[in-house]
């Protein structure tokens, strides 16, 4: 037989009013406010091994001085073993909450990640996990980059990896990708899916 399919807009756990502002985030992780702020996020370390990249990542971000790391740890992964004077580890859910603290993001590019990325203008720098099985992580950060809302990572060799930082380090390029973002924005796919929902029953 014939399964009834319904195609959505992405469904956020979370809207834009609901976001600390940017005070708010910095204050609650020690943040100064005239410094860079990244957020790193690259999963739970189930399907892959993710402390290569982000061992990777915080090395190269370290190399400036005006750069400070939060790390975002999963709530289902293992805990963190990370130290260093710029750097923070938080153990939330859901983290966007305080997207706007942060002026750039490096996140793989699962589901959540990349779609509230895009919907709260975060430049973000996705290295998609290409051994999640039926989640084409790479075709969904890729069709992102297509447009301009974000970068994406396939080669993370050193030198090709310290080129995307840099480009999220250039302000002119973030404003750029902010403004990507927005043109890409859509209603939250949760009321389409709760009146399908209501509909159904």
């Amino acid at each position: 037989f014939n399964t009834p399919v319904t195609h959505l807009k992405p469904i956020l756990l979370a809207k834009p009013d609901q976001l600390l502002s940017k005070e708010q985030v910095r204050t609650r992780l020690g943040l100064p406010m005239d410094a860079l702020a990244a957020y790193i996020q690259l999963g739970a370390g189930k399907i892959n091994d993710i402390e290569g990249q982000l061992e990777m990542a915080i090395r190269l971000l370290n190399q400036y001085d005006n750069v400070h790391i939060v790390v975002g740890e999963s709530i289902i992964g293992d805990r963190l073993e990370l130290a260093g004077e710029r750097v923070r580890v938080i153990r939330d859910y859901p983290n966007s909450l305080s997207f706007n603290g942060f002026d750039f993001a490096i996140m793989a590019g699962g589901y959540n990640s990349y779609h509230e990325a895009i919907a709260f203008s975060l430049p973000t720098l996705f290295i998609p996990n290409l051994n999640t099985g039926m989640d084409d992580q790479l075709a969904r950060v890729s069709a992102g980059e297509a447009v301009g809302a974000c970068l994406v990572l396939n080669d993370s060799t050193e030198e090709v990896f310290s080129e995307k930082i840099r480009k999220l380090l250039d302000a002119d390029y973030r404003e750029k990708m902010r403004i990507a973002c927005i043109s890409n924005h859509s209603q939250n796919g949760a009321v389409g899916a709760s009146k399908m929902m209501i509909d159904f029953l």
